[in-house]
């Protein structure tokens, strides 16, 4: 019974072990065989995944063997379900022993909200989640313990540690969380009554997303509030939105950057023009917390800012750094241009300030950046599952290591303890970049700037991601 059940699935698990093994061991180098990637991104990753046959057979050798020994003494019958979670399993398993945590394995489902959100949507509530200490912190007590692992009930001792729970951190305009009442700083307690004490953001994420027309009930736990509060919230399609701009006092326009997905190139340009419309003196270009996002999108947005010269540099396995090139179609670069970056500012966010810092067309103020300077690439499986591995890494113009060193802003300003929203009174990096392109105003003309049409960035490349996501979208 256990070998008919088995051959099914065996045939789907070797064929995507000896995939993952290919991908795991031997990456080949996405070698840059063109300088001006600029025009053609594909030039990274031109070289795929090599071929089975480059693999040694012992790795597939010993797990061939462990399969058989499954289909011949394993005590119970293996259900196809099964087998794919032991497919799954061992693909993890091997993305875990790199220890690179920015390798990952995506189920089918969370692929698909992946794409989605580089699309610039996602099915969900429209909020951002994030981890945060516990608001009032819950330990408990075993009462009964069984073959299955054992039942609990929380207590409100005092727990050894600090506790950490899902927290809506921010919402999307006109989403349904905002809709329905939820508020920054509510932590989840449950989602469809199922705890999430010891849940990540992943887990939590999972739950909550869903189809449009769908509903979700959340066990919320606010400050100030001495009960827990129920929400039923219904999910929809929600759009995110990238890019926000206004005109502040003095003529200075603000951009903020959330991150970098398949809208955010034109909606830049879009929010340039309409400041440009205003008669901006001065630039605050906001990318702080902002977790990074696709590489090609990253370089678009760059060359508005960046008049000539390179980008970034692209290191690939076995390679030589291989710049980036601006196109010369930069906005007018003689436009005062401050860079707000902090902690939460990486990836992506990061090649841009750097590259505004290094070209000398504006000054970085803030904190030291995450430091994250590796580029992942993508790659979707046969069974719709996916595995995301690090496949380059990137330097600055003047080719500075970022990885694990973060860009140095030219000015630094701490914040306050605690939420700091963005211009708001607290917001002490703000007010200091405000100060500087006020002074900077001061001794030009007071005529604004002309600026050069920039096309909205249509030019194709790859999807090449440097992302990294610490917090969930839902």
């Amino acid at each position: 019974m256990f070998k008919r059940s088995c051959r099914p699935w065996m045939g789907l698990l070797m064929v995507s072990v000896v995939a993952a093994f290919a991908v795991g061991i031997q990456i080949h180098s996405l070698a840059c065989t063109s300088v001006n990637l600029r025009t053609e991104m594909s030039s990274l990753t031109r070289k795929s995944v090599s071929s089975v046959e480059e693999v040694s057979p012992y790795p597939i050798e010993a797990f061939q063997e462990v399969t058989s020994l499954l289909q011949r003494s394993y005590v119970t019958d293996i259900s196809e379900e099964e087998a794919v979670k032991l497919n799954h399993a061992a693909i993890r398993g091997m993305l875990a022993e790199l220890h690179d945590p920015y390798a990952r394995f995506m189920e089918p489902e969370e692929y698909k909200s992946f794409v989605n959100e580089y699309e610039g949507y996602i099915e969900g509530i429209g909020a951002t989640l994030e981890m945060t200490e516990a608001l009032t912190p819950l330990t408990y007590r075993i009462t009964r313990v069984s073959a299955k692992g054992f039942e609990a009930e929380y207590v409100s001792d005092s727990p050894l540690h600090k506790q950490y729970w899902p927290s809506i951190t921010a919402l999307i305009p006109g989403g349904p969380a905002e809709h329905a009442g939820l508020k920054p700083g509510d932590q989840i307690l449950e989602i469809e009554g199922i705890s999430t004490f010891g849940m990540n953001i992943s887990e939590a994420a999972k739950l909550i997303r869903g189809a449009p027309g769908t509903s979700v009930a959340l066990l919320i736990q606010r400050e100030a509030h001495s009960k827990p509060i129920e929400f039923k919230i219904v999910r929809r399609n929600v759009y995110i939105p990238t890019v926000e701009q206004r005109v502040l006092e003095g003529d200075i326009g603000y951009l903020r950057i959330t991150s970098f997905n398949d809208q955010t190139v034109k909606l830049t340009a879009d929010a340039l023009t309409e400041l440009e419309s205003k008669g901006i003196r001065g630039l605050v270009l906001d990318l702080r917390d902002n977790p990074g996002g696709e590489l090609d999108v990253c370089l678009g947005v760059a060359e508005m800012f960046v008049p000539e010269g390179p980008i970034v540099y692209i290191q690939a396995k076995n390679s030589e750094p291989e710049p980036v090139f601006a196109s010369g179609r930069a906005r007018d670069p003689g436009l005062p241009l401050i860079v707000l970056v902090n902690q939460g500012s990486l990836s992506a966010s990061e090649i841009l300030a750097g590259a505004i810092q290094d070209s000398g067309v504006g000054k970085v103020i803030g904190e030291r950046t995450f430091g994250k300077g590796l580029v992942q690439r993508t790659r979707q499986l046969t069974d719709g599952s996916a595995v995301r591995i690090t496949t380059a890494r990137y330097l600055t113009p003047k080719k500075r290591e970022v990885n694990g060193r973060g860009i140095l802003p030219d000015k630094e300003v701490e914040q306050p303890e605690g939420v700091v929203k963005p211009l708001s009174d607290e917001d002490l990096q703000a007010k200091a970049a405000i100060e500087m392109l006020k002074a900077e105003i001061a001794l030009r003309p007071a005529s604004p700037p002309r600026h050069g049409q920039r096309s909205a960035g249509a030019t194709a490349r790859k999807r090449i991601s440097s992302r990294s996501r610490p917090a969930g979208q839902i």
